[in-house]
């Protein structure tokens, strides 16, 4: 009898174990690719994976899409954002984090065209940076564009502000 117990003690400290190793983006997913075009991937701690349709995106990642790419994803607040052609962004924080503790919908819009559609979450949660300032969202539909000349944004509906970053050398 003490070894069976001895040995479901082992076996619930190995669970345990290797419970605590899994990364917490394995957790709780910030959104799911609901549409895909080829030439489009996600980058997670180093680790490149081909995006497919129920693709699940979590803090941190980097999504790239080549000359043929385009990847819509949904959040689970009812956030949508298309990353078009060409385009790299990095999911920054999520609104619920996989340790539930509150956070803002940002992405840092690194190249690229995107469509974003704010979901049901508080207007102040949502935080986009681009390399040349941020756009602010207020309730908004909007597309918008960053390359080495700077960010434009087509507004559809809603509101939204933009502020231009200050670089000090």
């Amino acid at each position: 009898m003490r070894i069976v117990d001895a040995m479901r003690r082992a076996a619930g400290v190995a669970v345990l174990a290797l419970v605590g190793f899994v990364p917490t983006a394995v957790w709780a997913a910030s959104g799911t690719a609901l549409g895909v075009d080829p030439q489009a991937e996600a980058e997670t701690s180093g680790i490149i994976r081909v995006l497919t349709v129920g693709a699940d995106l979590n803090i941190g990642d980097v999504v790239r899409t080549g000359a043929k790419g385009q990847v819509q994803i949904k959040f689970s607040d009812q956030t949508e954002l298309v990353v078009g052609p060409n385009s790299v962004l990095t999911i920054e924080d999520y609104l619920l984090r996989g340790d539930n503790s509150a956070g803002k919908l940002a992405i840092n819009a690194l190249a690229g065209t995107f469509r974003f559609a704010t979901g049901v979450a508080s207007k102040d949660r949502y935080l986009i940076t681009t390399p040349t300032g941020t756009i602010g969202v207020r309730g908004t539909q909007f597309d918008f564009n960053v390359d080495e000349d700077g960010t434009q944004v087509l507004l559809f509906h809603g509101r939204c502000g933009c502020a231009t970053s200050t670089m000090s050398a």
